[in-house]
């Protein structure tokens, strides 16, 4: 799952596309995100945005508006 996410974290990344790749409902995974990460699909992948750009300036990325775009964030703030 984490994968799928990664690898389609500069789009709009839905759980609809995310339990379609993995060939489950949307409803289940969900629930197995509820229940392995304890917070909700879109906590999840906002999560996942986090720790990506942080890996990014950790690997020398310093400008906000790349870091922003790489990540899949629709704003500066």
């Amino acid at each position: 799952m984490n994968d799928i996410i990664i690898h389609n974290i500069k789009t709009n990344i839905t759980i609809d596309k995310i339990a379609k790749e993995l060939f489950i409902s949307k409803s289940a995974l969900d629930k197995k995100i509820r229940r392995d990460k304890q917070m909700n699909t879109s906590t999840y992948v906002r999560q996942l945005r986090i720790e990506y750009a942080i890996r990014l300036i950790e690997a020398g990325e310093t400008n906000v508006q790349q870091l922003t775009e790489a990540c899949g964030f629709n704003s500066l703030s």
